[in-house]
């Protein structure tokens, strides 16, 4: 079955991390704003025909865009660029902190990063957050950030970057 709200989210975050207001959005897929602001809210699906273009827009299959995990994939960096020791990697969650909580006022840091862990592995990045609500505060509000400082850190950007709530029965 279908979580509305979880492919409202999912296009309200890809919206976001284009750049584009819901009326340019609209314009694009010939549709009004309501119907955007719809879609996003988890009020309604676009058709067919919209699904296919946020899936040329945006670079995804429609699998990725109505998936309920939030995987952003972004554009594969040069080889000789990404780490792949997964030791390496592990290290790498730590100093994205550090690098947030500089950047960030203390409560909102430990409002929204503190508490959270994450999984590196062969192409992916599971960030796990306490509750669901955290889960999709970061996944919306700082997913961009989230990918731009690890491909900073790592010279990686072929990772694809999930969200994910320890309430929903994941590891701590």
């Amino acid at each position: 079955m279908l979580d509305y709200s979880a492919i409202g989210r999912n296009l309200a975050e890809l919206r976001n991390k284009s750049g584009k207001t819901q009326m340019e959005l609209a314009k694009l897929l010939n549709v009004s704003h309501q119907a955007v602001s719809k879609w996003e809210r988890g009020q309604a699906l676009p058709g067919i025909e919209s699904f296919l273009i946020l899936s040329e827009l945006y670079r995804l299959t429609i699998n990725e865009l109505v998936s309920p995990d939030r995987c952003q994939i972004d554009q594969a960096a040069p080889a000789d660029q990404q780490w792949t020791d997964s030791g390496e990697m592990s290290s790498i969650w730590p100093e994205l902190l550090k690098h947030f909580r500089s950047k960030l006022s203390k409560p909102s840091f430990d409002t929204w990063f503190k508490e959270t862990t994450a999984e590196f592995n062969e192409n992916s990045v599971t960030v796990y957050s306490p509750t669901a609500f955290a889960n999709e505060w970061l996944s919306i509000r700082y997913s961009s950030s989230i990918a731009e400082a690890i491909r900073e850190l790592t010279g990686n950007s072929d990772l694809k970057l999930c969200f994910r709530s320890r309430c929903q029965g994941t590891p701590a």
